[in-house]
């Protein structure tokens, strides 16, 4: 990281993932061709689960090549008067994993449910006979992860100066 003076802890990282709605995640393709899209996603300790069809270049990738780069970006917005950048971010790398086994298929959603969709939570149990035939589930295990921020009030550790 070019501006050590940005460098936040990975709890902080962590924290900065957990308020995002949705992160990209980048793989490289069998000609060596980057590959990014946007998910919605939650996790549980190092583990991030999003959803996606069975079908699909992102899962044909990554049956050849687990190896992936997660990025959210929390807060970003031009500071007044300024030429600056308020931001708060996180980037991780880990292996991704698809999932076969139902019932993590289903934690997995709900996860992801209850992180983005609390307000609808209520109609989770009846869309899994429908949603499961179709539905991909990805586990991505985070080996690293990273976080960066320039916030005003906060110090280099994370917490409110």
């Amino acid at each position: 990281m070019r501006r050590t003076d940005r460098r936040m802890s990975t709890e902080f990282a962590w924290a900065t993932f957990d308020k995002c709605n949705y992160m990209t995640i980048s793989v490289v393709d069998e000609n060596n061709e980057p590959y990014m899209i946007p998910v919605l996603a939650a996790r549980v300790d190092n583990h991030i689960y999003y959803h996606s069809f069975i079908h699909g270049r992102m899962m044909e990738i990554m049956k050849r090549s687990p190896k992936v780069c997660i990025s959210a970006v929390h807060v970003a917005s031009v500071i007044p008067l300024s030429n600056d950048l308020a931001f708060a971010s996180c980037i991780g790398f880990g292996q991704a994993h698809i999932v076969d086994d139902p019932d993590e298929i289903i934690f997995g959603i709900r996860l992801i449910c209850e992180k983005v969709a609390k307000d609808n939570i209520g109609r989770f149990e009846s869309k899994i006979p429908f949603s499961m035939p179709h539905l991909g589930m990805i586990r991505i295990d985070i080996d690293q992860m990273t976080g960066k921020a320039n916030l005003p009030g906060i110090s280099q550790d994370g917490r409110d100066e």
